[in-house]
């Protein structure tokens, strides 16, 4: 370059590096792109710069605990814009905070929990173990003003016996063959006994009083022991009896006194032949006698399910009034029983007569909806603690629905996620599923169609309309929801930053969460070694799409400190600020640079 001569070059743009981290080769990754970033925050408005700092916002309402354990989570709870709270729970805690909306600092509010429904959080609770992370019994759901607490391995019981004996001009004491587990106001079905008066059924089912582990009582006079036999012929096995028997064909008695050649005493099958007489299945070869039957052999069956093995709800009873704080009851749910037909005819949801374990628990259609093994359960339409038919004899489209997954490998439902008209369903064998109903959901019109098959652990989905986002396959999945098509495929959002994303020895993502706000998905990794750096363990995902592009895709990884005992046991996302579990604090990022007044 000659002297005098002005410098001349070619003016680069700096790109805006809104799209974040890429841990692909240099030649590979876009120029809004970096190789790794640390507490960064990406904006397709703002390019790169620090993500915003912590705020504290309290210390954390344990309930009964007395220090922080690596299973306790965060639920969030949104009743509306100026009342939101914060529950942490796990195998020893329950609590919650309330968000006060201006400032967002922390308060403890107060948590009644019953008895009983203490004892069913605690079924199958495990011993402290040096594994971290180990109990994963306890889910929340939150549907309108309710949260449902759902302990996971608490398999459902539908009692069911037979019934011995009954007593004469008391209330009706019936013996059962094995204890009964019946607890003092249960409601039982009865079937098969025929004293006087006849003491099978009943509308709504018979209040029980427990006497013993093996006797109970219904509020029934019996007034007479039986009915005479008068006879029986030789090699005929028919009895004859002084009053008209009210038997059915298929019922059993207890016959006594027989001294016939061949004995009919003991239990016998009916067969019934006319009103006065009836056979029983014995070849009296020889001889007549006279005796008679006390009370018939017969079953019991639950009239109600089993509240103590469902899941129990948490509701706000009390708010906020100036200094006093909100008040939490959590109790069990009292759950409707069969009021027609009998357990035959309107017999319980296949997930109660098979003994399962509810996974899963949502409001969809004007419905509760259950998942246990591959069953999918709902309530009566707009009564969603009844899942008996109204009317035994006229089924009708608001009746409860009892679906199974038309799949072989389904394994067992474990999440369900609402998303506009459809349902979609998880299962523990990586298998994912539709379920959609035209004109309202009844049996006959619920659908259930496979979509993908991605194996996603135990982490929840998140919605992010039109968007379910879950981890699988050691990555974050985007499944676009389309009301016209059915996509049997997920993209893969973190391809492109799977070295920042990865897991080594006992280390999961324990938890996935997004703000609709933003586009932020952040997930939380768990599990040692990365338990013992607190901050090491949060990806931050966030997304922008314009006129229908994605114009943003960007991963970072946040920091927040190095304290060992102030590791993130968990995070939530409310609106615009992500919350923290650190500890004995929770803290607050806001996800939106806020305006310091």
């Amino acid at each position: 370059m000659g002297r005098g001569e002005a410098k001349r070059g070619i003016a680069i743009p700096i790109p805006s590096l809104h799209n974040g981290v890429s841990t692909q080769p240099p030649h590979v990754r876009l120029e809004n792109q970096v190789g790794g970033a640390t507490n960064a925050a990406f904006s397709v408005v703002d390019g790169c710069s620090r993500r915003p700092g912590t705020w504290w916002a309290g210390d954390v309402n344990y309930g009964g605990a007395t220090e922080a354990q690596e299973d306790f989570k965060l639920h969030p709870i949104v009743r509306d814009p100026t009342e939101k709270y914060l529950v942490v729970y796990g195998s020893s805690a329950l609590g919650v905070s309330e968000i006060d909306p201006i400032t967002k600092v922390a308060s403890a509010c107060t948590v009644n929990v019953t008895a009983a429904a203490l004892a069913y959080l605690n079924l199958n609770k495990p011993t402290p173990s040096a594994t971290p992370y180990a109990d994963e019994r306890l889910r929340m759901v939150t549907v309108a003003d309710t949260t449902f607490i759902l302990n996971t391995t608490a398999a459902l019981i539908e009692r069911s016996g037979q019934v011995a004996s009954a007593s004469v001009a008391v209330a009706t004491v019936l013996t059962t063959s094995t204890a009964h587990g019946l607890a003092t106001g249960d409601s039982i079905y009865v079937e098969g006994m025929n004293t006087v008066p006849d003491i099978d059924g009943r509308f709504g089912g018979y209040p029980v009083t427990v006497l013993s582990a093996t006797t109970f009582s219904i509020p029934v006079q019996v007034t007479a022991p039986g009915l005479a036999i008068t006879s029986n012929t030789a090699a005929n096995p028919t009895v004859v009896t002084t009053a008209a028997h009210g038997f059915t064909t298929g019922q059993t008695v207890n016959i006594t006194g027989q001294s016939g050649v061949v004995s009919i005493n003991g239990q016998r099958v009916v067969t019934v032949l006319t009103a006065t007489t009836f056979t029983v299945p014995v070849d009296c070869t020889g001889g007549a006698g006279t005796g008679g039957f006390a009370a018939t052999l017969g079953t019991w069956a639950d009239n109600q399910p089993l509240a103590s093995r469902l899941p129990v709800k948490m509701t706000r009873t009390t708010p906020r009034i100036g200094a006093t704080p909100a008040v939490f009851d959590v109790d069990l749910i009292a759950w409707n029983g069969r009021e027609s037909g009998t357990p035959t005819t309107n017999p319980f949801p296949t997930i109660f007569r098979r003994g399962h374990a509810i996974h899963d628990i949502r409001l969809w259609n004007d419905r509760l909806v259950i998942v246990g093994s591959d069953r999918v359960v709902m309530s009566q339409s707009g009564q969603y603690f009844q899942f008996f038919a109204a009317d035994a004899t006229n089924l009708v489209d608001s009746d409860p629905i009892d679906v199974g997954v038309p799949s072989d490998d389904a394994g067992s439902l474990d999440f369900m996620v609402p998303i506009r008209k459809s349902l979609f369903l998880y299962s523990d064998t990586g298998r994912q599923f539709e379920l959609a109903a035209e004109n309202g959901a009844s049996q006959a019109n619920v659908v259930i169609t496979p979509t993908t098959s991605y194996a996603t652990g135990q982490v929840r989905p998140a919605v992010m309309d039109p968007s379910i986002f879950f981890y699988a396959d050691g990555g974050l999945l985007e499944y676009v929801y389309d009301e016209l098509s059915l996509p049997s495929v997920a993209q893969d959002m973190s391809v492109h930053a799977r070295g920042l994303i990865k897991t080594t020895g006992n280390e999961r993502i324990k938890r996935l969460a997004v703000s609709d706000d933003t586009g932020h998905v952040v997930m939380l990794l768990v599990g040692s070694p990365a338990h013992l750096q607190r901050g090491a363990n949060v990806f931050v995902y966030r997304r922008h799409d314009l006129n229908g592009d994605r114009v943003q895709s960007a991963w970072t990884r946040w920091r927040f400190g190095t304290e060992v005992d102030q590791i993130i046991y968990d995070v939530a996302v409310i609106g615009t600020d992500l919350w923290l579990l650190t500890g004995d604090d929770l803290e607050r990022v806001p996800l939106r640079p806020e305006v310091l007044g």
